[in-house]
């Protein structure tokens, strides 16, 4: 088994004047109480290099939320929040909610929306943290989001993701994403496939996906790497839980895939369960420049 860190997915979270603000806040408009570590331990952090120079330590967490449109639920999940950047499926936001959001939590919030109006795949980008955010392509179908961030003198391009059910749509769609990766490139969410027979439990099973060759293709031609299974070569972990029929089916289709020119400043990565979801929430945390 995997031993557990002494300080989850980042260790402690930066002295900040917000945090008191915000739980105040969620306090006010009434929160669903869950103590969700990924949340609350995975904040950025200043960390003293032997030379002096300070650099950030930046964490970005990436989550199918099944729905945060109901008021408790996003309170609790906000209040708990402390990452720099956020990647998010399923949020199913209208305007209202992303307004909300960007006035009451101080975070920048980019979305692509769906057929029905409501918001898909989100990006959020913590203002005090980030020094610029730029919306780069959203896809209609509201299932992918690319953004161009500068975080600490380097500029990152960031997706979230959703792909589709059906294995033929997931592999035009992955096939898409090609175009737009960079030497800088983190792409985070909901894949819906595995990789590996690795990646599925013992209830699920290991089929001829037609999709996920395309996603071997696209970590090839835009030098990409699964980012948790190359920190983790020899765990089994899972993203998404169900229980079918009394049987409780698992599998890894959340993950990310980074720059090889990126992997160097990854510190660690990891997933982490909570009740509002199906699926596990995915926290990557890295250095700055070296």
């Amino acid at each position: 088994e995997e031993e557990e860190d002494e300080e989850p997915f980042g260790g402690p979270r930066e002295e900040d004047e917000e945090a008191e603000e915000e739980e105040e806040r969620a306090a006010e408009d009434g929160v669903e109480e869950e103590r969700w570590p990924v949340l609350t331990e995975a904040g950025a952090v200043q960390r003293r290099e032997d030379s002096g120079r300070r650099r950030m330590v930046v964490s970005i967490l990436s989550w199918n939320a099944d729905g945060l449109q109901n008021k408790g639920k996003l309170n609790g999940f906000m209040a708990q929040l402390r990452s720099d950047m956020v990647c998010l499926q399923e949020t199913k936001w209208d305007e209202g909610a992303v307004r909300e959001i960007e006035r009451k939590w101080h975070y920048k919030v980019v979305v692509a929306v769906g057929p029905q109006g409501k918001a898909d795949v989100a990006i959020m980008v913590k203002k005090h943290r980030v020094c610029e955010v730029t919306c780069v392509y959203k896809r209609e179908e509201g299932r992918v989001l690319v953004v161009d961030v500068i975080c600490d003198s380097q500029r990152i391009r960031l997706m979230s993701i959703h792909a589709p059910n059906e294995d033929s749509a997931r592999r035009d769609f992955f096939t898409s994403l090609v175009k737009w990766c960079t030497h800088t490139t983190i792409i985070m969410g909901d894949w819906n496939v595995v990789l590996e027979k690795q990646d599925v439990g013992v209830h699920n099973k290991y089929g001829n996906d037609v999709s996920r060759k395309t996603v071997l293709n696209l970590m090839s031609a835009g030098k990409l790497v699964d980012v948790w299974r190359m920190l983790h070569p020899n765990i089994t972990a899972f993203s998404r839980r169900q229980i079918i029929l009394g049987k409780m089916k698992q599998s890894r289709i959340d993950f990310s895939l980074i720059s090889d020119d990126l992997i160097r400043r990854v510190e660690r990565c990891g997933y982490e369960f909570n009740r509002w979801s199906d699926h596990a929430a995915m926290t990557l945390v890295g250095g700055g420049q070296n």
